[in-house]
C-alpha cells in the first residue's frame, strides 16, 4: 500500500486507529451499541477526510519534487509552478527561489566558461606579433660576426619587447579576474589627492618627455580600494597623456557632495573621434590616435574597476577642445 510507504503517515494512521478504538469502546460503555456505532462512523468519516487531504498533499509534494528534479538536471523548466496553499505554499516559494538561484548560477558559470577561451584567444592574438619580433631578434643575435654595439642594441630591443609581453599578460590577467568576479575590493576611506599622486607616479617620465603639465587638485576623501582605484586612475591619465600634444595640459579636479565623489580629468588634446567614441571601452580597441605602446586595454580595465566599486566612468569630448573623463563613486554601502 502507498500509505504505508510513508513512515510519518503510517504512525499517524495507527495513532488514529488506536484513538478511534478507544473512543468506540468508551461510547459502548457510556451509551450502548448504537452510540458506539455512531462514534465509529464519525471516526471513519474523519479518517477518510484525513486520507483525502493527505493524499492530495502528497501528490502536490511529488509534483514539486519532480519540478525540482527537472531544474536540478537542467531540463527545460523556467519556474516552479503549482497551486499549493498554507505550509506547502511557503515551501514552494522557497524552492522557487532556490531554482532561480540555481539557474542564475548556471548561467553565470556558462558565461565564465565562454569568457576564458575568449580571453585566451584574445591574448594569443595580441601576443603573436611580439613573439614574432622576439624570434627575429633572437635569430639576429645568433648571427656570427656581430659587433658589440649591434649586440647591445638588439638586446635592448629584445628587453623592450619582452617587457611589453609581460605588461600585456598582466593586464589580461587583471581583466580576467575582474570579469570572473574573483576580486574582492577592500573599501577604505582614503584621500583623493593621495590616490591621484600615486596614480601619476608611473607617468612622470612620460609627462616630462612631452613637457605636459599635470595639475592635481584632489580635495576630499573617497571610499574605495586604493590599489585598484590607483590602477584605474593611472590608465585614465595615461590615455589623456597619449591624446595630449607636447606642451599641453592635463588638469584633475574633484567634486564632493552627499551622494557621490566625482573626479574630472580634462586635457587639451585632440579629443576622441566620433568613430572611436562608441568603442573606447572595448577590449583591445585602439583609436585612430592611439600611441605605439597602447594595448587597447586601459579604459576597459578602468571601467571594470570603477563599476566594480559601484561607480560610473564616462568619457566625452570637451566642446572647447580635448577630452573630459568623469569618474564618479557613489556613497553608501556597496
Amino acid at each position: 500500500m502507498r500509505l504505508f510507504r510513508d513512515t510519518e503517515q503510517k504512525k499517524e494512521f495507527f495513532c488514529f486507529v488506536i484513538i478511534a478504538v478507544l473512543a468506540c469502546g468508551l461510547a459502548y460503555v457510556l451509551g450502548g451499541a448504537l452510540f458506539s456505532v455512531l462514534v465509529a462512523g464519525v471516526c471513519l468519516a474523519l479518517l477518510g477526510v484525513n486520507r483525502f487531504f493527505a493524499k492530495r498533499r502528497q501528490k502536490k509534494i511529488e509534483e514539486l519534487a519532480l519540478q525540482v528534479s527537472e531544474v536540478v538536471h537542467s531540463k527545460e523548466k523556467n519556474s516552479i509552478t503549482g497551486e499549493a496553499e498554507g505550509e506547502l505554499a511557503a515551501l514552494q516559494a522557497e524552492v522557487a527561489k532556490m531554482a532561480l538561484c540555481l539557474r542564475d548560477t548556471q548561467a553565470q558559470l556558462m558565461q565564465e566558461k565562454l569568457r576564458l577561451p575568449n580571453a585566451l584567444a584574445d591574448i594569443t592574438h595580441q601576443i603573436r606579433g611580439p613573439l614574432t619580433t622576439v624570434n627575429l631578434l633572437m635569430s639576429m643575435l645568433s648571427a656570427t660576426g656581430l659587433s658589440e654595439q649591434r649586440r647591445i642594441e638588439l638586446l635592448r630591443k629584445l628587453a623592450v619587447v619582452l617587457k611589453r609581453i609581460e605588461q600585456l599578460i598582466l593586464l589580461q590577467m587583471k581583466l580576467t579576474k575582474l570579469e570572473l568576479n574573483a576580486v574582492k575590493f577592500d573599501l577604505q576611506k582614503v584621500s583623493v589627492q593621495a590616490i591621484l599622486e600615486k596614480a601619476a607616479e608611473p607617468l612622470s617620465a612620460a609627462l616630462a618627455g612631452k613637457n605636459i603639465e599635470l595639475t592635481l587638485k584632489g580635495e576630499g576623501t573617497l571610499e574605495c580600494d586604493s590599489g585598484w582605484t590607483c590602477e584605474a586612475a593611472t590608465a585614465i591619465l595615461k590615455n589623456s597623456l597619449e591624446h595630449t600634444p607636447a606642451g599641453g595640459h592635463i588638469q584633475v579636479t574633484t567634486l564632493e557632495n552627499d551622494r557621490y565623489t566625482e573626479i574630472l580629468v580634462q586635457d587639451d588634446g585632440t579629443g576622441i573621434s566620433q568613430t572611436d567614441m562608441p568603442h573606447i571601452f572595448e577590449r583591445f580597441y585602439k583609436g585612430s590616435s592611439a600611441g605605439e605602446g597602447n594595448f587597447g586595454l586601459g579604459l576597459t580595465l578602468a571601467q571594470m574597476i570603477v563599476s566594480g566599486q559601484r561607480g560610473m566612468l564616462q568619457v566625452e569630448n570637451n566642446p572647447a577642445g580635448g577630452t573630459i573623463v568623469t569618474i564618479r563613486f557613489y556613497k553608501g554601502a556597496v
